[in-house]
């Protein structure tokens, strides 16, 4: 078994020792702490791997010491196991497991009893800390997998914006007078107007263009885990951190990082963000060293910072720098002029990638998408899109294969319902047939199928239990 560090508390010198060399003789590096009043300092200082409690101690017992570090996120995971004389019955026993320990061993114990109980307490620190590497690490690999998928998506199908309204012109106009700026950016818009694919435009066209473009949404990782994805760390740093990462702001440097969903940064994260933005440096999680970086951030949000900001949930000082050139996108109710050739775009990108011809809309089909709302804007458009393609067999789209969201669009009289298949049948049940044609069509794959049906997976989970679809896959 590895060496690990174990923090042994007790205000019984005696005991102190006797657990000291019990477990420097099985090749332990040991910690001992008389004054429970310093073991939690002592836990944050020292980062032990375990740590043996008595309970029965002056000014603060072993049980309260457990209630406080399960109860910080910052030593929640660490194993605890009580020695101690004082379970009378099994009510104790149980009181002490339930307040997070792992074990207990009550004294006078064996030697092999003590031995016994902390080795099967490490085996399992040691297996979740594997199983953590491993879901790292599987992580890194589906990263990296990603990252060679999107830069050969890149090569073959470069981001393109239709920008024939007047709207989106005065954005292009403005794209390229920054595009060769050294200044940071805001793209504000609604969910799904294309400020993906604007930062990566205006990546593409500025001096930095050879160099990385690294993307991060802020709003799919936790606190813990999106800090190290934005700036790395070192080995150690934290449990399953059994080798140093750089983070994403080294992988862009010298290039373009654009951070999505800028909104949803938690305010810890936005203090150290503010000081990569301003003196471009920072800190790897769990290191000393401070790294350089020369990047340029492009953020995007679909929330009011200035209102973030007045309610104290978004910093001001970060959101000036940040908002050096503020860029808007337009809804795509906005500028209509523009959803012809978008669906005209998309048709010919479905159409290619599920080895279709290339099919046409017919008047129709055109009307129907004219008179909808798109809440759900350009990336619902590109949903509704490939739905229909995958869906339609003929040449021609027509449009009862323009299935639309009518709980959430405004919806005008162009665009009225289609017909069910039988006048018997209510839009709940033309829904939930519809839902399970596209689960059959992707083989039980969930993320897929929101993906056709242009909703969030949340939303398909919720409408899966609602109309008791079961169905396997991820």
């Amino acid at each position: 078994m590895e060496r690990f560090t174990i923090l042994a508390a007790d205000d019984d010198a005696g005991q102190l020792a006797l657990a000291r060399d019990l477990l420097e003789n099985a090749g332990h590096r040991v910690l001992t702490e008389p004054d429970p009043r310093r073991v939690f300092e002592r836990i944050l200082a020292e980062d032990p791997d375990m740590v043996l409690l008595d309970v029965m101690m002056p000014h603060i017992s072993g049980f309260d010491l457990c209630r406080q570090i399960k109860g910080d996120e910052r030593t929640r995971a660490l194993p605890v196991i009580f020695v101690t004389a004082c379970y009378k019955d099994v009510k104790d026993k149980v009181f002490g497991l339930e307040l997070g320990a792992d074990d207990y061993v009550v004294k006078p114990y064996e030697i092999d009893e003590l031995l016994a109980r902390v080795n099967a307490t490490l085996r399992t620190l040691a297996l979740h800390r594997q199983l953590i590497a491993e879901s790292i690490e599987k992580a890194r690999l589906q990263e990296e997998i990603t990252d060679l998928r999107e830069r050969l998506d890149e090569k073959r199908e470069a981001p393109s914006l239709v920008a024939g309204s007047a709207r989106m012109q005065t954005v292009m106009k403005l794209v390229q007078s920054v595009a060769d700026a050294g200044a940071h950016l805001l793209i504000t818009g609604e969910t799904g107007t294309g400020k993906g694919a604007l930062a990566e435009l205006i990546h593409r066209q500025g001096s930095r263009s050879k160099a990385p473009y690294v993307k991060v949404d802020c709003s799919v990782l936790t606190p813990t885990l999106l800090e190290s994805e934005l700036f790395g760390h070192e080995r150690g740093a934290f449990t399953g951190a059994v080798k140093a990462r750089e983070g994403r702001f080294e992988r862009a440097h010298g290039g373009t990082i654009f951070l999505d969903e800028i909104g949803e940064l938690p305010l810890d994260l936005q203090v150290k963000l503010l000081r990569v933005v301003q003196d471009m440096e920072f800190e790897r999680v769990g290191g000393d060293r401070t790294l350089k970086v020369d990047v340029r951030v492009i953020a995007a949000t679909n929330v009011d910072l200035e209102k973030a900001v007045s309610e104290g949930k978004f910093r001001r000082d970060l959101y000036y720098r940040l908002n050096v050139i503020p860029i808007r996108l337009p809804a795509l109710r906005e500028r209509p002029e523009d959803l012809a050739p978008l669906a005209a775009m998309f048709l010919e990108r479905f159409c290619a990638r599920n080895r279709k011809p290339v099919k046409t809309l017919s008047q129709a089909s055109m009307e129907r998408l004219l008179g909808y709302h798109w809440p759900g804007n350009i990336r619902e458009l590109e949903h509704v899109i490939e739905r229909a393609v995958i869906l339609t067999r003929e040449d021609c789209i027509p449009a009862d294969a323009i299935l639309l969201d009518f709980s959430v669009g405004v919806q005008t009289p162009a665009a009225s319902p289609m017909l069910p298949p039988s006048p018997t049948l209510s839009l709940d049940e033309l829904e939930r047939a519809h839902i399970t044609r596209v689960l059959d069509h992707t083989k039980g794959n969930k993320k897929q199928a929101a993906e056709i049906l242009g909703i969030s997976r949340n939303t398909l989970y919720e409408k899966l239990k609602a109309y008791g679809i079961q169905v396997g896959g991820e």
